[in-house]
């Protein structure tokens, strides 16, 4: 039960700091403990998504073609994380 509220907050607590620190942009965007808070949710997600693409549901080509489509996900997410957070740092502090 608890993995299915977690993809929700994570994103919401994320679009939370991003907000409160485009108010008032500090010297660094992100206030402590950031990186641990988005590192926590990445662990504890990864497993429930393994899972999911494993299901009988899906087609064989989810999940015998190509078994390791939920760490392909992950790469892609921390991807767009590095992006968002490089874009930030142009934004306020000019790399």
């Amino acid at each position: 039960m608890l993995h299915t509220g977690a993809p929700p907050c994570v994103p919401a607590s994320t679009a939370a700091c991003l907000r409160a620190c485009a108010q008032q942009p500090p010297r660094n965007p992100f206030p402590p403990g950031f990186g641990t808070m988005l590192a926590t949710s990445l662990i504890h997600m990864a497993q429930p998504a393994t899972e999911s693409l494993t299901s009988s549901c899906l087609s064989s080509f989810w999940t015998e073609d190509y078994s390791a489509w939920p760490f392909l996900f992950i790469v892609l997410a921390l991807l767009g994380m590095h992006a968002i957070d490089f874009l930030i740092k142009v934004k306020f502090q000019e790399v």
